[in-house]
């Protein structure tokens, strides 16, 4: 997709090593929501979050500082 222009300009990272990243900077508690399960062209609202991640493609993955 490197014709589009969200996908020409972003960098994506693979949830393990986001993970890695954050417990080594001293996040701790590490939590995963993912989203965007479907096709764009087959979603019509808000998809709701659901826990963990390899089915979605958006993911976000929150920790607790120490």
């Amino acid at each position: 997709r490197a014709h589009e222009l969200f996908f020409r300009e972003a960098t994506f990272y693979a949830v393990a090593g986001v993970e890695r990243l954050l417990v080594e900077a001293g996040f701790h508690d590490l939590c995963r929501v993912q989203t965007l399960s479907r096709p764009p062209e087959e979603i019509t609202g808000i998809e709701p979050l659901r826990p963990g991640y390899g089915d979605g493609a958006f993911v976000v993955v929150r920790g607790i500082s120490s």
